[in-house]
């Protein structure tokens, strides 16, 4: 668990007991085998793991302590450069019963990289942490406030949009306002380049429990990722109906996929292509309104019925 208290107190709400390991990327075998113990003491049908560390001990622990079946969900798509992450592959495709995936393309990323066994992925797409509702705005007002929701980590792209903020001229520079939120291991760096381009209209605001009235009250979402497998902060920006700005991603087009003619798509890493969407949205802002519509509507696919549903269906299939 490394998500902050409020999805630990929502666990101990439904009675749901938490043993918390604090794992890292130094191997630990005193880990390993207290995690083999409590599996062991609590004798489930199921371990399901989600992210590496988790997949890595959750699986060899479950393995080990005679657990038939073995889940794991897997999130991103990210390159296969790291010995510990081709690791966690390896034993992931070795002792997983069935690997989720969270969407379309990441079972696609996983097959066409012979990362993982076609047979054993099922896609399960996730749904937002809390319920369509939409934004607040009722009318326009600048400064236009821009949120940013991922983890301050390499993957998410933040170094190529602070360039591309140091690209904007001065008058669409004061017509906005950009609001990081998030935590990481990026962030001293991040904010080293705030400083050094002067851009005064960027602040961190770190990890909130009110995320959806944040992004209630925002005119504009943009995501500079890199890579991602599903993006659960865009889907549920979607849900609000905030006007994007997005990198071309396969899974973002996947969340976007009823919409033709949305314009603000830009390549992966390229700050100028950022600079000249933020700048023209910002500077046209009520032009591009209309799709704010267009947009829940895509969201409303993913649902929290659906998801239960098709992991309901996961494991009774497994068990029977």
């Amino acid at each position: 668990m490394h998500v902050g208290d409020k999805l630990i107190s929502q666990f101990k709400k439904l009675k749901i007991d938490i043993v918390q390991l604090k794992l890292d990327h130094s191997p630990s075998y005193s880990k390993l085998f207290r995690l083999i113990s409590l599996i062991r003491r609590i004798k489930p049908n199921i371990v399901h793991t989600h992210l590496h560390l988790s997949d890595r001990y959750g699986l060899i622990a479950a393995f080990i302590a005679g657990v038939r079946f073995r889940v794991c969900t897997a999130h991103n798509m990210e390159p296969n450069r790291y010995l510990q992450l081709r690791i966690t592959h390896a034993i992931t495709s070795l002792l997983a019963c069935k690997i989720v995936c969270v969407s379309n393309s990441a079972k696609q990323f996983y097959i066409q990289n012979r990362i993982y066994p076609s047979a054993k992925l099922h896609r399960i797409y996730n749904s937002p942490g809390f319920t369509c509702t939409k934004s607040t705005i009722t009318k326009t007002q600048y400064p236009l406030m821009a949120i940013c929701v991922d983890s301050l980590s390499e993957q998410k792209g933040y170094v190529h949009l602070l360039r591309a903020l140091g690209m904007l001229d001065k008058k669409t520079s004061e017509l906005l306002h950009i609001c990081i939120y998030g935590e990481g291991n990026m962030q001293n760096l991040l904010q080293k380049m705030i400083d050094q381009n002067r851009l005064h209209n960027v602040d961190f605001r770190g990890n909130v429990n009110n995320i959806d009235q944040v992004m209630r009250e925002a005119n504009i979402y943009i995501t500079s990722s890199l890579y991602e497998g599903f993006h659960m902060s865009l889907l549920e920006a979607m849900s609000v109906g905030l006007p994007l700005i997005l990198t071309d991603l396969p899974p973002h087009r996947e969340l976007m996929a009823d919409i033709d003619d949305y314009p603000f798509w830009v390549s992966p890493g390229n700050s100028q292509e950022l600079a000249g969407s933020i700048c023209e949205l910002v500077i046209n802002y009520k032009k591009y309104i209309p799709f704010k519509n267009k947009i829940r509507h895509c969201a409303r696919k993913f649902t929290k019925e659906k998801m239960v549903l098709n992991y309901n269906k996961l494991y009774s299939e497994l068990i029977d």
